[in-house]
């Protein structure tokens, strides 16, 4: 960042975002305006109705982004939602399996859930995965093993993989073929660990069904 936060504002120490007043003109997008402009931070917001928490903007307000030192505005009609962001997209994710990924680092392990939030029962899971690694000695790949779990009953979860987070060290994926009963053809669908976990802190949280803090990551299909 090669900019300086404009005078008048400060980051909330609640919520992270920025508050307070101050000129347009220091802004990126703002021009040379001398024109005052007050800037809200999250906790002066509404309260979601599905988590309790203050997760929804302000309506008419706005808000300071400081990566690009700019400033957006939010329209009166976001206060028509009753969900936060975060609830609105747990929301569509729990609609089918997805990968709840948990890593403990004082204990040093981590662990790989296949989770099935659904009400709809799964009659047996495919598994088949490897893990890679590469630097500037070229590629290490171990070998490629198939695993066969057993039925999902609707929210459950079942462990594909848990071992020492020095496996980490290797960039995990997998392909799953999942049955749902009563039907012949599976959902075809694979995802990846990425390498050491990257992002893991940044996107921890609660994770249905399995109640426990973790990443959740998303199944995407393969023909």
């Amino acid at each position: 960042m090669t900019h300086k936060i404009p005078e008048g504002l400060t980051k909330c120490k609640v919520c992270g975002w920025y508050d307070g007043q101050t000129t347009r003109g220091q802004f990126n997008n703002g021009g040379s305006s001398t024109e005052k402009i007050t800037i809200s931070c999250l906790c002066k917001g509404l309260v979601c109705k599905k988590c309790g928490q203050t997760k929804i903007p302000r309506p008419c307000s706005n808000s300071y982004d400081e990566k690009s030192n700019t400033f957006g505005h939010w329209p009166y009609f976001i206060g028509m939602m009753t969900t936060c962001p975060d609830c609105r997209r747990l929301e569509k994710i729990i609609e089918k399996p997805f990968i709840g990924f948990i890593i403990d680092w004082k204990k040093m392990y981590y662990e790989i859930n296949l989770v099935n939030p659904t009400d709809r029962k799964i009659s047996s899971v495919l598994a088949y995965t490897g893990a890679f690694c590469g630097d500037t000695d070229g590629l290490i790949e171990t070998s490629r093993v198939t695993r066969e779990k057993g039925e999902m009953l609707p929210n459950s979860s079942i462990l594909l993989e848990k071992s020492d987070v020095d496996g980490l060290e290797f960039v995990i994926w997998f392909h799953l073929d999942i049955y749902f009963e009563g039907e012949e053809k599976p959902l075809k669908v694979w995802f990846n660990i990425p390498k050491n976990g990257w992002n893991y802190k940044d996107n921890e949280e609660m994770l249905p069904v399995l109640n426990k803090k973790g990443q959740i990551i998303e199944l995407k299909e393969r023909n």
